[in-house]
């Protein structure tokens, strides 16, 4: 073949070729700009579900001694540290306190006395939106139904913590001997 042929065969074929590249330059081009691209903007949407859990945790007062005391004697916790809750769930809680045994075997009082009372207070202010058991009420052998103690016990952490004083009084006719309860707080979605 003659050389001038075969060079001329090379040129189409190169011209070819760049007018192919070229076209698909064209085409492809938003693609290799490397540039975000205006129309259609790319998103995606993100969702993030929180359980609802309603917990709560005593950080201080697990073990109250209310001391040495005679019958027809009273005591509180009030000078000491109290029972402290935390409400360390992700919504607002009831409090509820309760006793299921009888932990006297006396069961002689005057009709003003709680043989085991229980109120609630703000240990950090607002953490509860009503307080119930603003003094001593009755939560001795009380049943899982129990006493309430407040609503709306708030979640976030700036205003979270309250604070469960008991008073207690020994019957009357309470043999001598070391007594020991059982105190629980049960905590449920705020209604």
């Amino acid at each position: 073949m003659d050389p001038t042929v075969e060079k001329g065969i090379i040129a189409v074929l190169v011209i070819v070729a760049v007018v192919l590249g070229f076209n698909l330059l064209i085409n492809t081009q938003p693609f290799l700009t490397g540039f975000i691209i205006a129309t259609p903007t790319p998103s995606s949407d993100v969702n993030v579900t929180i359980i609802s859990a309603a917990s709560i945790t005593i950080t201080s007062g697990e073990d109250l001694n209310l001391g040495t005391l005679f019958v027809g004697d009273s005591n509180t916790s009030q000078s000491g540290t109290g029972i402290v809750v935390e409400n360390n769930g992700s919504i607002d809680v009831d409090l509820n306190v309760y006793s299921t045994t009888a932990f006297f075997t006396g069961t002689s009082k005057p009709a003003d006395h709680n043989f085991l009372g229980c109120k609630i207070a703000n240990s950090e202010g607002g953490s509860i939106t009503t307080v119930i058991a603003s003094t001593y009420r009755d939560c001795y052998n009380t049943g899982t139904a129990g006493t309430a103690l407040g609503k709306g016990f708030n979640f976030e952490t700036a205003n979270d913590t309250v604070r469960v004083d008991l008073n207690v009084f020994v019957p009357l006719d309470q043999p001598a001997g070391l007594v020991q309860a059982v105190l629980t707080l049960k905590a449920a979605a705020a209604n």
